[in-house]
């Protein structure tokens, strides 16, 4: 079954020019993510800093819950990865 995902134009074309000095392209490594996810029953690549991922992650929750520090509503994905991008 096709999945079908929006990406900005921008990121697609830095995924292509990256994922093609892998020599594959943007699609064959999403295929190549999901199947070693499945197959190792873990997110395959580590996080640099696992200590500020946590204190992020927790920071967020906080954030959340005190509904502080919020962007959004959006209406589009793409208004929202464009928000990000900004910082």
């Amino acid at each position: 079954m096709p999945l079908v995902v929006d990406i900005d134009s921008n990121v697609k074309s830095a995924a292509d020019n990256l994922f093609s000095g892998y020599g594959m392209d943007t699609a064959e490594a999403i295929k190549f993510f999901v199947y070693t996810a499945v197959k190792t029953n873990s997110v395959p690549f580590t996080f640099a800093n696992s200590y500020e991922l946590k204190q992020s992650m927790a920071d967020a929750i906080k954030d959340t819950e005190d509904n502080t520090n919020l962007y959004g509503p959006f209406d589009t994905t793409e208004e929202m990865f464009n928000a990000l991008l900004e910082d």
